[in-house]
């Protein structure tokens, strides 16, 4: 046609990209098609430990549940206030979306402020490091007073095995999303 930009052929183009754009080959990927041995026991013994105690925020497939949440961040040293500076709606405050753990292993630093640089410190965070806040997600409170979800050393680990096999390489280095400023190297 012609040159010229408009919302519909954006949209257009969008949706044409998000076509290509699916992670499905993953190590995890393989295992749920039925490859036991994709898996280490290790990983399994991970993706049981999440299951049970991420899944709720984290379901799979996709791994994230579209919604938003307050993760009991310390919010001392960011004012950002979340999805209410959008809602206005004070229950929102803190709140923000909770993203897909696809392809984790490559998207560091994690949170909405980039404020942690490892999965460990992520865990160490949801473990014994969440604040109490009047939007926090209910699933971080234990009852008894306690805050975040029970997680172990090992559990960690274990988890953090796990979450390296959502990594899609043959996604990650697909040309036709390559962008140079990226630094993306082929």
């Amino acid at each position: 046609g012609t040159p010229e930009v408009t919302t519909e052929r954006t949209l257009k183009a969008l949706s044409q990209f998000m076509l290509y754009a699916v992670s499905a080959g993953s190590r995890y990927d393989d295992f749920k098609r039925g490859a036991s041995n994709a898996l280490s026991t290790t990983e399994k013994e991970g993706l049981s430990i999440f299951e049970a105690k991420c899944g709720s925020c984290h379901p799979a497939p996709f791994f994230t549940n579209n919604g938003f949440a307050n993760n009991g961040l310390d919010n001392s040293r960011n004012p950002d206030v979340g999805r209410e500076q959008i809602t206005l709606n004070p229950s929102d405050k803190h709140t923000f979306m909770v993203p897909t753990l696809r392809n984790i292993a490559y998207t560091a630093p994690y949170m909405h402020d980039g404020r942690f640089i490892s999965l460990k410190q992520v865990l160490d965070h949801y473990s014994s490091g969440v604040k109490s806040t009047p939007t926090l997600a209910p699933e971080l409170k234990q009852g008894n007073g306690r805050l975040g979800i029970p997680l172990t050393e090992d559990e960690k680990q274990k988890i953090i095995a796990f979450l390296r096999t959502l990594s899609d390489e043959q996604f990650i280095r697909d040309w036709r999303f390559a962008d140079p400023g990226f630094g993306l190297a082929f």
